[in-house]
């Protein structure tokens, strides 16, 4: 029996980084002027893995520079909820996710009010967004890891599918908002759907 002509394709890869901006370069301008440069990380798996499509959404208003990059100006829980369900590998991101209420305004010291309820949308949205056995990979601190972890388990990733290890010494060095924390304490959360 012959092979059909028009096989099914695979399902693209897909990877959304929400809180991309942060994660800042530095380039030279006109006459050599420093410029910052947003979503380098992005940009850098963008380059290295041509076949797959990334997506990163943040409030921070940038090009995306490959042509398998979407940027997507907007809150994360508007953002995610622009993709199909199903339809996300991985969404990952580092000292973003569980730092932000609905009104955009980072905790770093301070706790607004719905910073908990707004961690807990983001997370059911993105338990919808993610394939089967699709992966959220997050970095966070000390201080936000309990309510990203409790947010997973509420949003229907499985106990036993939610890893949590602190970050060695080199790991806090791959990307500028990694560096930009110092000596604090850093985890990786890994949730498994």
């Amino acid at each position: 029996m012959p092979l059909a002509k028009n096989p099914v394709k695979p399902k693209t890869r897909r990877v959304v980084h929400l809180g991309n901006a942060n994660d800042v370069g530095v380039t030279r301008g006109l006459k050599g002027m420093v410029m910052a440069e947003h979503g380098v990380k992005t940009g850098k798996y963008a380059k290295r893995f041509p076949n797959v499509e990334f997506i990163g959404i943040d409030l921070t208003k940038f090009p995306a520079r490959e042509k398998n990059w979407k940027q997507v100006e907007a809150d994360f829980l508007i953002g995610l909820k622009r993709l199909r369900n199903g339809s996300v590998d991985i969404i990952s991101s580092e000292m973003a996710f569980g730092y932000y209420g609905k009104t955009a305004s980072g905790y770093y010291g301070k706790k607004p009010p719905e910073r908990k309820e707004h961690t807990a949308e983001v997370a059911k949205e993105a338990f919808r967004k993610l394939r089967e056995n699709g992966k959220l990979m997050v970095a966070v601190d000390s201080e936000a890891l309990k309510l990203v972890v409790n947010s997973l388990a509420k949003a229907g990733f499985e106990k036993n599918k939610i890893k949590v290890r602190e970050l060695a010494e080199n790991e806090k060095k791959r990307t500028y908002e990694l560096k930009t924390w110092g000596l604090s304490k850093l985890y990786q959360v890994i949730a498994q759907k």
